[in-house]
């Protein structure tokens, strides 16, 4: 029997593999292509990646080419807003995957530790799905700022042309609006309330704080660069003042330390409030030999029971003073727990005093003022001798300079000293 002669391979067969990357994509998968990766970015996986996978694989994708025909919009907005998409949602699924890994993280260190309220508080907050929050305002943030951002740039251009010139003359007011430099930042900064999207707790104040800070900052920025606040030295102007510093902020910081210490004790640095309280002789009433516990058996108050004393008398408004030696029926002063521990301080203070706490500060003084230099005469030398001691320590390390020139290194060394020993003992004094 005559053998068949081979069969040739079929060209439909051969076509097969190569028409696969060409044929027809659904709209349901362009649609997920276009939202998941740009034609920039597929082009690079393509050139990594793709071209190294084998030849079934490379033949069922398309070609960068036409990736880009498929995933393109017909219009230039359309590219716009599917890229704004495409990046809130990686921003969401990035926030998303490390909040979770982070409370995992923290779960199970709580857990090893056996702190079982922290434990119970973190799976408390898990039921109310803060780690999607939180990421969904991150990204609807991003989304809203390119949008808007967008749309005012693009509003404003609109009224700038001239066949708007009717409009810009029946509304001067909003056309001077819509049309200012800022407008496209200001409007675009509205996507900041897309955090009220985020659970209420400390993560979001904190993130708030840091935004208006940081805002604040470049504000200044750009004010000073556009002259607003002083004329640079270059453009005929004397610049900006000697005064003018970052140390302009410390008081305000210091004013921030000292809210957190009274009313937040537990994000306060426990070492830096031992020194505090330490400095502090003439405010903070020791337990005198003499004093016993009487017939209300009331223990001498503690440190923190009048730092927590303050807390609440700030709640209260500074109440006024009522004198338990003039008036011993009067129990104003003994209105809250807080204030009933501090009665052993407060009960034997001047008649005197006018307010509530500075009988619990100085009891034995009614004058503020004598009070505070009291506290400076006693409070300034171990502050002085503490700094001197550590800037002391440290100079032995520039021991070079010291021997070149002794006399100007001495000087700057205390004239260390003395600022930062004045500036410690009226920031925890005031």
């Amino acid at each position: 029997m005559a053998s068949s002669p081979p069969r040739a391979p079929s060209v439909s067969s051969a076509s097969s593999g190569s028409s696969d990357g060409k044929r027809q994509v659904d709209p349901i998968t362009r649609t997920a292509l276009r939202y998941t990766i740009s034609p920039r970015e597929y082009e690079l996986l393509h050139q990594y990646l793709i071209s190294r996978a084998p030849q079934r694989v490379q033949r069922r994708t398309p070609k960068p080419v036409r990736y880009e025909k498929i995933t393109k919009s017909t219009s230039e907005s359309g590219d716009y807003n599917v890229a704004a998409v495409r990046a809130a949602f990686r921003v969401f699924v990035v926030s998303f995957v490390g909040l979770k890994s982070w409370e995992q993280i923290t779960t199970r260190l709580a857990s090893r530790r056996g702190a079982k309220e922290m434990t119970a508080k973190v799976e408390g907050m898990s039921q109310q799905h803060p780690n999607a929050r939180y990421a969904g305002s991150f990204a609807l943030m991003l989304l809203f700022h390119r949008l808007l951002s967008r749309f005012f740039k693009r509003l404003r251009a609109s009224l700038l042309e001239q066949n708007a010139d009717p409009f810009r003359k029946r509304n001067p007011r909003v056309s001077r609006i819509l049309t200012g430099q800022y407008t496209p930042a200001i409007g675009a900064s509205l996507a900041g309330l897309c955090l009220g999207v985020a659970p209420s707790d400390q993560l979001r104040m904190t993130l708030a704080i840091y935004v208006l800070t940081r805002s604040l900052e470049f504000g200044y920025n750009a004010l000073e660069e556009g002259g607003m606040l002083w004329k640079a030295e270059k453009d005929g102007g004397k610049g900006k003042p000697w005064w003018v510093g970052s140390w302009m902020i410390m008081p305000f910081a210091c004013g921030q330390l000292l809210h957190a210490f009274v009313f937040d004790r537990e994000c306060f640095p426990e070492s830096y409030g031992r020194f505090i309280l330490g400095q502090s002789p003439e405010y903070i009433q020791l337990k005198p030999s003499t004093y016993t516990a009487g017939a209300e058996g009331k223990p001498w108050p503690g440190t923190f029971d009048i730092v927590d004393a303050l807390a609440e008398l700030s709640k209260l408004r500074w109440p006024s003073f009522t004198s338990p030696i003039l008036f011993p029926k009067a129990s104003s002063n003994a209105s809250t727990p807080s204030l009933a521990k501090i009665a052993p301080i407060t009960a034997p203070a001047h008649p005197a005093i006018k307010h509530t706490s500075c009988a619990l500060l100085h009891p034995h003084n009614p004058s503020c003022t004598q009070t505070y230099v009291k506290y400076w005469l006693r409070a300034f030398p171990s502050v002085a001798r503490f700094f001197a001691m550590l800037y002391g320590a440290f100079a032995l390390l520039a021991y070079k300079s010291m021997l070149k020139a002794p006399m100007p290194f001495v000087n700057r060394l205390s004239e260390r000293i003395l600022r930062m020993s004045l500036f410690i003992t009226g920031a925890i004094g005031t």
